[in-house]
């Protein structure tokens, strides 16, 4: 573990473009190489701060997050949910100084596992928004997939299946070791704020809405028919 680890693979494989550039002749070798590596790790940092306050934002105009999250300084910007990502990203920096051998192994695990899982349940969600649909005798939506629902569960099959792979993979076994709990850890929340934000009935959902529409419409035209 102490000689395999990826902060030290990391560190042994800058080590060789370093060297690689200095036999090159070309100088400050080292320097461009770590130029390089922090501006890619900052661009990936800004991204995922980005990404973040955008979810943070909209889970809470969802209120699936606190409200005060949700407000927009004057500039319309969602200041509020960046500063709770920025001090999601403080911790995972002190988690990787504190712990920096296995940090890493935890971080990427519930990242692999967070990504496969996400994307089976959008493809889970999108052949239940069109089962829906067609029972609600609703009209086809104007965004249609190929295929579906076949495409959508065959994907769905093989992404469950790369999931099941990664606990037997070497390296990939942290996506099990620490995605489950972490996952286990969001329903939880998830089945928390869920039941009591449904008490207060003002959730918005767009789906129920047309659904509504439509049964108003249709009972409209009954009345008009009969008349």
């Amino acid at each position: 573990m102490d000689g395999d680890s990826p902060g030290r693979k990391r560190h042994n494989r800058q080590s060789l473009r370093s060297l690689v550039l200095s036999q090159a002749g070309i100088p400050a070798a080292a320097a461009i190489m770590n130029f390089v590596v922090l501006t890619a790790a900052l661009s990936a940092a800004n991204a995922g701060l980005y990404a973040t306050a955008r979810m943070m934002h909209s889970l809470a105009a969802h209120r699936y997050a606190p409200q005060w999250t949700g407000k927009l300084s004057k500039s319309g910007a969602p200041t509020r949910a960046l500063m709770v990502s920025s001090v999601g990203l403080l911790l995972a920096a002190i988690v990787s100084v504190v712990a920096a051998e296995s940090a890493y192994l935890v971080l990427f695990g519930i990242s692999v596992f967070g990504a496969l899982v996400v994307w089976i349940f959008i493809l889970v969600t999108h052949m239940r928004f069109r089962f829906v649909r067609s029972r609600q005798n609703l009209p086809a939506s104007p965004a249609r997939l190929k295929g579906a629902p076949v495409t959508s569960t065959l994907a769905a099959l093989f992404i469950a299946a790369v999931l099941v792979s990664t606990g037997f993979i070497d390296g990939l076994t942290w996506a099990w070791m620490a995605g489950v709990p972490f996952f286990g850890l969001l329903l939880g929340a998830y089945f928390y704020v869920d039941r009591r934000t449904k008490a207060g009935g003002d959730r918005y959902d767009p789906l129920a809405e047309e659904i509504k529409h439509a049964h108003a419409s249709r009972s409209s035209d009954n009345v008009t028919h009969v008349n």
